[in-house]
């Protein structure tokens, strides 16, 4: 595999960014790219033996909000309105990010995507009427998606009823739910790592290997970046102020986490690559100097990631 030095992927992006809704095999009409404040982050990944190119649409960090907060305590209830007019607010556009949420069926189902990753943080609390307003949306793609959840996708913090049984049952209804969501290819696999703020189980790591030993190339989705000590990779996130992520003094891996990351990361790993999200900021980089990691920025400041898996 070929690695895409960081500031070429940058110069490419910027190129999209001011002159055209058209990018790497997906298509966004340039008047949707303009009204709803939207910037197209691509990135390529080139493997050897692939039988044809894919296309695929990366999400991350929407934080889409109700507008009926009567769920939420009275005491926080200006703070999560705050959140949802302004904090993650559409910074060109002021829109919420419910208004992008309810548009991109319209925008994607069309877009000559193969698949669509959702990589979490796609709602900012769990609730019922969080729920009733993603369920709606998620029944309207037409294309392969997977949904990673995290805290933020699942947890009923600040509401007057914490009711996480409810809130997860109903949350279930998109796809069942599943700790390792799958989208098999007959020569490319893509795997994503529910809830990877916590560390995973023994159950989940004997999935990963029934997939990892198919011999197929693996994209693998996340949501909190993976860094290895010694690598250089939480380092170099460091400086740009990323310090939320898997290795550092809060965020330790279990056994089975640790020995997941050694299958992801190790020389002839079948993992062509790691896309996340989470930090609110964009990273690109060699995790244990073997596996390139690309972390997306996130979509409530506009952002739409673009991945091409390609035949090198």
């Amino acid at each position: 595999m070929k690695y895409l030095h960081p500031i070429r992927i940058f110069a490419a992006a910027v190129c999209v960014f001011s002159c055209s809704a058209f990018a790497q095999g997906v298509k966004i009409p340039a008047e949707a790219v303009k009204q709803y404040g939207l910037k197209l982050e691509n990135i390529e990944f080139k493997v050897k033996g692939l039988k044809k190119t894919y296309h695929f649409v990366h999400i991350t960090d929407l934080h889409v909000m109700p507008d009926d907060m009567s769920e939420v305590r009275k005491d926080r209830q200006k703070i999560f309105e705050h959140r949802r007019d302004i904090r993650f607010a559409n910074p060109k556009t002021k829109l919420k990010p419910s208004i992008l949420w309810k548009k991109l069926p319209e925008l994607l189902n069309p877009s000559g995507a193969d698949a669509i990753f959702f990589g979490a943080d796609i709602c900012d609390f769990g609730s019922i009427k969080t729920y009733d307003t993603l369920i709606p949306v998620f029944k309207q793609f037409k294309i392969p998606f997977i949904f990673l959840r995290t805290s933020h996708d699942i947890s009923t913090w600040n509401l007057t009823v914490r009711n996480q049984k409810e809130v997860n049952e109903r949350s279930k209804l998109i796809d069942g739910h599943p700790d390792l969501p799958v989208i098999e290819y007959d020569d490319l696999l893509i795997i994503g790592w529910d809830n990877n703020e916590y560390n995973i189980k023994k159950g989940t790591l004997e999935k990963f290997k029934k997939y990892y030993t198919k011999g197929k190339p693996i994209l693998f989705v996340i949501h909190v970046p993976i860094t290895i000590p010694g690598d250089g990779s939480q380092e170099s996130m460091n400086k740009i102020g990323i310090k939320h992520v898997w290795n550092n003094k809060n965020i330790r891996p279990n056994q089975y986490t640790k020995e997941l990351f050694e299958l992801v990361t190790r020389k002839g790993s079948p993992v062509i690559g790691i896309v996340g999200g989470h930090v609110h900021r964009t990273w690109d980089g060699l995790v244990n100097g073997q596996i390139r990691q690309h972390i997306f920025s996130p979509a409530f400041e506009g952002n739409i990631g673009i991945i091409t898996v390609k035949p090198e």
